[in-house]
């Protein structure tokens, strides 16, 4: 996907959408406070995707929460997160994460020729299949077989200390994914008191 995004098979990238949701039980450890509510728990999933797909950090962002006030799950956190990011060259991304409705894990990708869809994106249990449509061309579909992804990741990482190198992610990258939730955390809170 990232590839495909950046090597001109869509032509020039022009917006990213992700929706990533889930429905939580009551009680669900995800519904507390503590733990940080739908942004760090799935939205910083959708940060990291949208951040490597367009290869930059946000210009600008804006942030929205929503909660039904009737449903005790989210007594203590939000039930929805959404974003809108600014990107250079102007380019948009947006996302949705939520805790109360059905499992979609989705990420398409937005050229000036083209489209990428990918689904269920972000789920570690299934086949993620991924569809390309270019203009005047056949669509492509291809399925990408279910990994065990952290018994690759684990792998990896004992490679590299095995053979002194740096692994293909670094702490920086979590550092910048943090940095940009934040940074929603922030315009989500300011747009709710500027509605109240």
């Amino acid at each position: 996907l990232l590839r495909l995004a950046q090597d001109g098979t869509i032509g020039e990238l022009r917006s990213v959408h992700s929706v990533f949701t889930i429905s939580v039980k009551e009680g669900s450890h995800k519904t507390l406070r503590a733990n940080g509510g739908t942004l760090p728990d799935i939205g910083i999933y959708c940060i990291n995707t949208i951040r490597n797909i367009m290869r930059a950090e946000p210009a600008k962002v804006a942030g929205f929460t929503t909660r039904r006030t009737d449903d005790p799950r989210f007594r203590e956190v939000e039930e929805m997160f959404t974003a809108v990011l600014e990107f250079s060259r102007a380019r948009l991304a947006a996302f949705t994460c939520e805790f109360g409705a059905s499992r979609v894990m989705s990420v398409d990708v937005v050229g000036t020729t083209g489209s990428i869809h990918a689904e269920p994106f972000y789920d570690y249990k299934n086949d993620v299949r991924m569809e390309i449509n270019v203009d005047g061309a056949e669509k492509q579909v291809r399925v990408f077989s279910r990994q065990n992804q952290f018994a690759l990741e684990i792998d990896h990482f004992a490679q590299c200390v095995l053979n002194g190198t740096a692994p293909a992610e670094s702490a920086d990258e979590a550092i910048a994914d943090t940095v940009v939730m934040e940074t929603l955390q922030n315009a989500a809170r300011s747009a709710n008191h500027a509605s109240a």
